[in-house]
């Protein structure tokens, strides 16, 4: 109410002033800069506003820059009314890659333009803990003034998600703005840390220190100038300190730190209404002197009243370097605006997790911060206990995940404001990666056996291993009653064969869900066994040539040594023209075989049974087979009955069907395809009572005899006829 008041007030006396005194439009940001995290793949979410601090309602537009196509401004344009604030988001995505990306979104309003800078950092998911650091590579400084302190350039550290420990030899190190130390301390992922050593006394000699972080060790090295610099430059570059707005009347105000550039001979530095500091060391007032590449910072205590403005002036060289502080300008306000902190899910129980960093904003006097679950880290400082915070502190909050399947809830309070940082860990893997034992079946009778040792993977915890059957569980080869047994650890089993020869027995492990059998078999007396690999062979009456053939699939078992004797017996099998004519290509098999069977000329159509017999190790076994001899409905002849085809020629072979029984029907011959010869039917399927295969060789065809055969088939019977050809040299 105070407020609005004030405004309308305002408004009233601006109006009396005349057209000239009319209120303009103007509008801030929260921020200036926006800095989110997320983890690759994922999406984030920041707020923040636009507040209008003219005197008439404004419309705005806002649009990201080109060049962000990760990044989504929502709530790009609308409006919003003298002295109020709009709530904006920032949505970003990271993509699959992790790194760090940055962006800029403009909002406009009343001519007037607006930037804001985002970052964002992607990351990966949680995994096993990284403590091996990216190199610093300090660069080497040369031309540095003799017995003087010498600071590195500043470098961030990376590649680490777990703190790691940090040792310095010949020199000191300062981590973020703090103060230069020799001690053992420690560092994360994304602190910045800079060294410093004395140079040389001596021109032209060059020193060294070592700087350890995390096992890496990273060298700094500085070479003094071996005489004065011919031009010495003792004006720095420009530095600032910037203004503190909004401080509480009365408080302690500490500015940025700036860094000493530009000079090459060390200058004075001395201030006026207030105190220095150089590189992190205690505050003071009277004048030293400062080197290239040292930071200084400005504290003084804020005005004692409200809106009123105290300024120190830091002299550095010629330099002259204002920093100011106001205080408030009304009441005191202990609501920050809202932030918020994404949830992790699925995480490594007891790993070390850090939120993303926000800023504490909309306050104008300090305030209690404190969390119930970890540690706040507040401007990269760790604060064990609760802490005071004031707007323009970054705050993250650092937590230990619980273990798997567990919840973790840290409630963040800062001021008035309160919020929560969920953490839900992995549910554990009780599942193991599946295994097997091989089974086994050359065992000695009444004989005790281990299986294979299996090491167990896949799992996050301990599991129960029990055993089903006459079996001994090992667990590391060692005999065990059972119990939990954790990945890393190898099983097996132990059991005893049966006293029977060809009997098998089996024993079943359980771990967890997983069941994994071994069977363990007797050796077998020596056998075989016999099996066709086809239906029967049907094949045409009248003895054409036509053959049948098939395979005899011969298993030697039982620890079986000599070969299997094949013979063929039937009623019809023989040499004669009414028999079949059979042959197997290895009688003394080992393993399958071929046999080949053709019907002699005046074999009369039917079906006819065949018996092949294998005989070792004094056993017989058979397996019975038929052979289907059917009137064929037509058939085949060729001439000339031998043909010779040039290399790099061609050669006619004419095919006679000679139909039987009525058959009209077509006839369709099957294609031909031996290396370096092409077949071409004249037609095909062919109506007629003939037909003409050409026969064409390539130029680097082999020269041989050839013994290919005609299959066809026509009135649901397939005809064979095999023909000779020759492939000749070409003609000179």
């Amino acid at each position: 109410m105070k407020n609005t008041l004030l405004r309308a007030a305002l408004l009233l006396a601006l109006a009396a002033c005349g057209p000239s005194a009319l209120p303009s439009g103007d509008f801030e940001l929260s921020a200036p800069a926006l800095s989110l995290e997320a983890l690759t793949t994922t999406g984030t979410r920041r707020d923040f506003s636009l507040r209008n601090t003219g005197g008439v309602t404004l419309n705005y537009h806002g649009q990201v820059l080109e060049g962000a196509g990760w990044l989504r401004l929502d709530g790009a344009s609308g409006q919003v009314e003298a002295g109020q604030s709009r709530t904006l988001s920032i949505e970003a995505v990271c993509p699959a890659e992790p790194g760090n990306l940055r962006g800029r979104v403009a909002l406009e309003a009343a001519g007037i333009r607006r930037e804001l800078d985002v970052s964002l950092r992607c990351t990966l998911p949680e995994s096993e803990p990284d403590a091996t650091p990216d190199p610093l590579n300090f660069p080497e400084v040369t031309a540095a003034e003799p017995a003087s302190p010498v600071i590195s350039a500043e470098r961030t550290v990376s590649g680490i998600n777990v703190p790691v420990t940090v040792r310095v030899s010949g020199g000191e190190y300062a981590v973020d703005d703090e103060a230069f130390t020799d001690a053992v301390g420690s560092v994360r992922a994304g602190q910045r840390i800079r060294v410093r050593l004395t140079a040389s006394s001596t021109p032209g000699a060059r020193t060294g220190m070592v700087l350890d972080v995390g096992g890496v060790r990273n060298a700094f090295s500085v070479t003094t100038r071996d005489r004065p610099p011919a031009d010495p430059d003792a004006s720095p570059d420009p530095m600032r300190f910037g203004t503190r707005e909004g401080v509480l009347p009365g408080s302690t105000v500490i500015s940025e730190a700036a860094t000493v550039q530009g000079i090459n001979v060390p200058v004075r530095v001395s201030v006026q209404g207030g105190e220095f500091s150089v590189d992190g060391e205690a505050f003071r007032t009277d004048p030293t002197q400062v080197r290239q590449g040292q930071r200084l910072r400005v504290r003084h205590v804020a005005a004692a009243g409200y809106d009123q403005t105290v300024t120190t002036r830091l002299t550095v060289g010629d330099l002259e370097v204002p920093f100011s502080s106001r205080t408030l300008a009304e009441a005191p306000d202990a609501l920050p605006r809202a932030f918020f902190f994404s949830a992790r899910n699925g995480v490594r129980p007891h790993v070390v997790l850090d939120s993303e960093e926000i800023t504490v904003e909309e306050i104008n006097l300090p305030v209690q911060a404190s969390t119930s679950s970890g540690t706040l880290w507040i401007n990269g400082v760790e604060h064990p206990g609760d802490a005071t915070v004031v707007s323009g502190d970054r705050l993250r909050v650092r937590v230990t995940s619980p273990d798997f399947g567990e919840r973790l809830e840290a409630q963040v309070t800062v001021g008035e404001y309160r919020t929560r940082w969920i953490i839900h860990t992995a549910v554990a893997d009780v599942t193991p990666d599946p295994f097997s034992f091989p089974a086994r079946s050359d065992a000695e009778m009444n004989t005790l056996y281990d299986s294979e040792a299996r090491t167990l993977s896949g799992i996050d915890r301990p599991i129960p291993v029990t055993v089903e059957g006459e079996a001994t569980l090992l667990v590391d080869g060692q005999p065990s009653d059972g119990g939990a047994v954790a990945a890393g650890q190898s099983v097996a089993l132990r059991m005893r064969s049966s006293d029977t020869a060809s009997t098998a027995v089996t024993a079943t492990l359980r771990a967890g869900e997983l069941r994994v059998p071994w069977t363990l078999t007797t050796r077998s007396t020596p056998d075989f066994r016999l099996a066709l690999d086809r239906t029967p062979p049907e094949l045409p009456q009248g003895g054409s040539g036509s053959y049948g053939m098939g395979t005899v699939l011969v298993e030697r078992i039982g620890g079986l040594a000599e070969p299997v004797r094949l013979s063929v017996s039937g009623e019809q099998v023989g040499s004669a023209p009414h028999q079949f004519r059979v042959s197997i290509s290895q009688p003394e098999a080992t393993g399958p075989t071929q046999w080949f069977v053709a019907p002699g000329p005046e074999v009369a159509a039917g079906t006819y049974p065949i018996v092949i017999r294998g005989e070792a190790a004094g056993r017989v076994r058979t397996v019975e087979t038929q052979l289907v001899v059917f009137d064929p409905p037509y058939d085949l002849t060729h001439s000339p009955d031998v043909l010779q085809v040039p290399q790099g020629g061609s050669a006619d072979l004419t095919l006679r069907i000679v139909r039987k029984n009525g058959f009209s029907g077509p006839v369709t011959f099957d294609p031909i395809h031996l290396p370096g010869l092409s077949f071409r039917y004249s037609e095909n399927p062919v109506a007629g009572d003939a037909v003409t295969l050409t026969i064409t060789a390539a130029p680097d065809a082999e020269r041989r005899v050839w013994w290919p055969t005609l299959a066809s088939s026509g009135g649901g019977r397939r005809i064979s006829e095999a023909f000779r050809f020759d492939v000749v040299a070409a003609p000179r």
